[in-house]
């Protein structure tokens, strides 16, 4: 999350029936096939040499939606929590444990805030911290005189798993989501889950985006900006398990990576209410 800022468990199980009536191992071939699809049409989107990375992130995104929905799966349809600032960086409630920056902070390395099951109810469904960096993203953080990649990519919805909605997610008029029941409008396949959040934007895991609608969009603004490490596109998973990269249209969407990253307005951005009508709808 920017700058404005300041975690139900169960045990891992992969054969029980979900909320549809298909077992997780169904599941599984199921993402498997529609990661294999977005492999064959991404040299038709133009994304050419960067095919093989943006496929490790498309899995990557796989992965880690994959244990989202059987953390639900076990916890009779409960959301993995979803929470932001002090709650998420020193909390183990949430998705993921962390704060991220480019300061000597060691969270910016410490893979046990993401798999360990002491700081993350979702890890146990993950296992493998190599699920939550795309291949794609070149940052890395000094310590100690060592350079180091961050442990993270990706952030998730506000929309999911968080107890109270925040400011740019007003309740009402609009749906949060705390079980894969509630997951109505938007449907499950037009629902986004997780995504790579821009370097100098992601913090916590939790990825804030302000609610627009199309008769408003001068009011459209940029709370956490999105990543674009694949041709100014950005991996970005849904709640039916199927995942994307999406290219951004904007180029105020594409910030420089480098630079300091204030919120504010954007007014008439597309891909403000792209975003916006992927994450919820209002409450009726």
């Amino acid at each position: 999350m920017g700058l404005r800022k300041r975690k139900e468990s169960g045990g891992a199980r992969h054969d029980r029936a979900g909320a549809g009536g298909s077992t997780v191992k169904e599941l599984i071939v199921t993402m498997a096939v529609i990661t294999l699809l977005a492999w064959v049409h991404l040299p038709a989107l133009g994304y050419h040499k960067a095919t093989g990375r943006g496929f490790g992130c498309l899995n990557n995104l796989r992965q880690l939606t994959l244990g989202w929905l059987m953390y639900a799966e076990d916890n009779q349809g409960r959301l993995v929590q979803n929470l932001d600032g002090g709650a998420a960086a020193t909390g183990t409630n949430s998705w993921v444990r962390g704060w991220l920056d480019y300061t000597g902070n060691r969270e910016n390395t410490n893979t046990l805030n993401l798999v360990d099951a002491r700081y993350t109810p979702l890890g146990p469904y993950t296992k493998r911290p190599e699920y939550y960096r795309c291949p794609e993203d070149p940052t890395t953080v000094r310590i100690g005189g060592q350079f180091h990649s961050r442990v993270r990519s990706y952030s998730m919805s506000n929309a999911l798993g968080r107890p109270q909605p925040d400011a740019f997610l007003p309740s009402p008029p609009y749906r949060s989501f705390v079980r894969l029941a509630d997951i109505v409008r938007p449907t499950p396949a037009g629902c986004w889950v997780l995504m790579e959040e821009h370097p100098d934007s992601i913090n916590d895991g939790y990825f804030a985006v302000q609610m627009v609608e199309p008769q408003n969009l001068i009011r459209t603004a940029l709370v956490d900006f999105p990543g674009y490490y694949h041709q100014g596109a950005v991996g970005i998973s849904f709640a039916d398990g199927h995942m994307e990269l999406h290219r951004w249209v904007d180029a105020r969407t594409k910030l420089p990576y480098g630079r300091p990253i204030l919120v504010g307005p954007s007014p008439n951005n597309l891909d403000v209410l792209w975003l916006a009508q992927r994450t919820s709808s209002r409450a009726q």
